[in-house]
């Protein structure tokens, strides 16, 4: 009886909000005046708050010397710089984040070697997730086909079979918007511009030794990224380039897990008519979704 009664206001809420998507994110169509009105790149737009983060407000701060410059030489003069406001991490990034974005590289790089890829609409290969998930890591089977990432038997330890860390890499591909701009020359292809780089993600755990000579740091190397005790600690040991991978994956993640929703959406569109919960389960599984997590998503109409 519950599950029935669940099932039902589920149904309602998500009829209920795609009225008022409806309603709200469909524009009407231009007036036949003749007169200038303007056409909106997307429909309406609003700034949600991200999870673990604070806004810093626009301003401007002078950036230069600040005292009296006795010899008027003026080789600094002070100035005014204004910025844009932004998002920012109201703490550092744990460990436990970090790990996040370092199991995202690995399983995908585990999936394409075990054939877990699926061929998209738009005739490239994908992550299938359903199956990359199911991986085994510690399975003597599955160290078999992920042989091209595993140290190599000179390099193991007791003999023991250990994902390369050097060989777990971020494939990063970014625009050089100021070799572009400089750039005169319209012919010149925009893949010049591209820039495409495999950055190593695990932290270099050793930097507890390097930068502590004489302190005893060893457990701290061997345990401080693994343990669950320091799971909430902030990482270290991460250059600038695997920051800005970090960055970048974050990005990439959002995107796709905005871009499942909408697609979700259009699906309870499609089947609004005949929507059950037994429809919202398939909508669910087929997105790899949970069903709260749907209905939640709907009913809060982040995105129409």
């Amino acid at each position: 009886m519950k599950n029935r009664l669940f099932y039902l206001v589920a149904v309602i809420a998500i009829a209920t909000a795609n009225t008022g998507c409806k309603s709200g994110g469909k524009s009407s169509s231009l007036p036949k005046d003749g007169q200038l009105h303007g056409v909106a790149p997307a429909g309406r737009w609003s700034l949600p708050k991200p999870p673990g983060m604070i806004y810093v407000n626009p301003g401007t701060f002078h950036m230069g010397p600040s005292d009296e410059d006795v010899t008027y030489a003026l080789t600094a003069r002070n100035k005014a710089v204004s910025i844009q406001g932004f998002w920012m991490d109201a703490t550092e990034i744990t460990n436990n984040e970090y790990r996040q974005f370092t199991n995202w590289v690995r399983d995908s790089i585990g999936a394409k070697l075990m054939g877990y890829v699926k061929q998209g609409q738009d005739g490239n290969e994908y992550i299938d997730w359903t199956k990359a998930k199911t991986i085994k890591w510690g399975d003597k089977a599955t160290l078999e086909k992920i042989d091209a990432v595993i140290v190599t038997p000179d390099n193991r330890i007791f003999g023991k079979k250990e994902l390369d860390a050097n060989k777990i890499v971020y494939q990063s591909e970014t625009f050089d918007y100021k070799a572009a701009a400089v750039n005169r020359d319209a012919s010149v292809p925009r893949s010049k511009f591209i820039i495409k780089k495999s950055i190593p993600v695990y932290p270099d755990s050793l930097c507890w030794v390097r930068d502590f000579a004489y302190s005893y740091n060893e457990p701290m190397a061997k345990k401080y990224y693994n343990h669950p005790a320091f799971g909430n600690y902030p990482v270290v040991g991460v250059n600038w380039k695997q920051a800005n991978a970090f960055c970048e994956w974050r990005t990439h993640y959002l995107n796709s897990y905005l871009e499942s929703k909408k697609e979700v959406l259009k699906l309870i569109s499609v089947y609004q008519p005949k929507l059950s919960g037994s429809m919202l389960q398939e909508v669910a599984v087929h997105k790899h979704l949970f069903l709260g997590e749907v209905i939640t998503y709907v009913t809060k109409k982040v995105v129409c």
